[in-house]
């Protein structure tokens, strides 16, 4: 099961996978939200004293079109960071999908600068940093905004 892949109930609405454990049924719960606790977002809270199992079904769960999901990407960089660089770098090498729709471009852009800042905030390799200017020419105020704050945080030392 993933975030890409609802389960459908007999009635036909999604529903969380089925799991026997407390801490995934969190996280299964947390995707499926749209209330407060959505908004304010995961938090290492929701990985902690997970078993080996329980990580890996975790992985799964968001991996599969992460780069779509803000809340995945932060997921899997919450729940392990070097495999979740792994998965960005790849993803920030891959050709973004033209669209037509401006939501859908905004999405790219926010989601692409995420894992660009988790890249580059861990490693700033000159490949990955190469990349941020490309976002200075965006046309949403949101990716300017996300760009420019990281380029005053790398100026000040990371702080």
């Amino acid at each position: 099961m993933s975030i890409g892949k609802a389960v459908m109930s007999i009635e036909g609405n999604p529903t969380m996978p089925l799991t026997d454990s407390p801490k995934l049924s969190c996280l299964y719960k947390f995707f499926n939200t749209y209330g407060r606790e959505r908004l304010d977002g995961l938090d290492r809270s929701y990985f902690r004293d997970l078993s080996p199992a329980e990580k890996a079904e975790a992985w799964n769960f968001m991996v599969d079109g992460f780069e779509d999901s803000v809340d995945a990407i932060t997921g899997l960089h919450l729940l392990d960071q070097m495999r979740a660089l792994e998965q960005f770098k790849r993803a920030l090498d891959s050709p973004v999908s033209p669209s037509e729709y401006a939501a859908t471009r905004r999405a790219d852009e926010i989601n692409r600068l995420l894992m660009l800042r988790y890249v580059t905030n861990a490693d700033p390799d000159s490949h990955y940093v190469a990349m941020l200017p490309e976002f200075a020419r965006s046309e949403f105020e949101e990716a300017l905004a996300v760009c420019t704050s990281h380029f005053d945080t790398q100026r000040n030392g990371g702080r």
